[in-house]
């Protein structure tokens, strides 16, 4: 009998163990953070990757942005900034796919959608260039890089008069000096 007795405490201890266990899991479990939710702070390597790139130390940004992209579907910045990498790599076609992603995701990002107008500005796809621009202009009507390439796609498809009170929008602001030439028709 005193090995029963034995054998029907500790069966009892391990029931009040287990039973500890399971209220201090569903505890934890609800009274702490989630891993999924926690989001980890990746400002410092955005930056990291944006210095990198100015220092012209592409392979290494681009392995940051790369990561930073599959773990951030949904945000444009990171493509953005790799379409930025690209285009000082004269890789157009991927510079402009990054772009196209930025804007898709990232709508608000004015400079995917300027990047973008001027690589098609390049390659002479005037067609896409326009189209690039009017949606980032429905966007954002009032960014005057934005303003200054549809001026330009304007003039130089024979549409002088129409690019004319865009140009003259710019006149006085001294990032666009050009915006004087196109608009005297000096160009």
């Amino acid at each position: 009998m005193g090995t029963q007795l034995k054998h029907k405490q500790i069966i009892g201890i391990i029931t009040v163990v287990l039973i500890i266990s399971i209220i201090l899991i569903i505890f934890i479990k609800f009274n702490t953070t989630k891993p999924e939710i926690i989001i980890s702070d990746n400002s410092q390597q955005y930056l990291n990757a944006i210095e990198l790139i100015e220092q012209e130390k592409f392979e290494k940004a681009e392995e940051i942005l790369q990561k930073l992209i599959l773990n951030n579907p949904t945000v444009g910045k990171y493509d953005l900034a790799l379409g930025t990498l690209y285009r000082k790599q004269n890789k157009w076609d991927k510079a402009k796919e990054y772009y196209m992603q930025s804007i898709k995701k990232s709508p608000e990002l004015k400079e995917g959608y300027n990047n973008l107008t001027g690589i098609q500005m390049m390659e002479n796809d005037l067609e896409g260039a326009f189209k690039t621009v009017e949606e980032g202009l429905s966007r954002h009507p009032e960014n005057k890089d934005l303003i200054f390439k549809k001026a330009q796609l304007l003039y130089v498809s024979g549409q002088e008069e129409e690019a004319k009170p865009l140009f003259e929008m710019l006149l006085d602001d001294p990032k666009y000096p050009e915006a004087r030439e196109f608009y005297e028709g000096d160009r």
